[in-house]
């Protein structure tokens, strides 16, 4: 897969998208992006158009249980825990 930078207004969807805008940015398969270079369509992208990847952290939070710093982690309940009623018997 590359990077392309579109020079025509192409209409319709790929993958489910609409297509970019001239000027816009789509990564396309290299074969399917050379059958649109050849038509004038997209160009490749230049290495200054291609995305900055950001950069991973390399510490923990400070403070694991901070609801903030951990976003997937579930918030202690307030009281005592709830238990469930016992279902009703169906009688016969």
């Amino acid at each position: 897969m590359s990077l392309y930078r579109v020079h025509a207004r192409i209409q319709g969807l790929r993958n489910g998208m609409p297509w970019p805008e001239p000027g816009g940015l789509i990564e396309l398969p290299d074969d399917e992006g050379d059958q649109y270079a050849r038509l004038g369509y997209v160009e490749p992208a230049k290495p200054e158009d291609q995305p900055e990847t950001p950069a991973k952290p390399d510490a923990e939070p400070e403070n694991p249980t901070d609801p903030e710093a951990a976003p997937d982690a579930e918030p202690e309940p307030d009281g005592e825990p709830e238990i469930p009623a016992e279902p009703k018997a169906k009688g016969k």
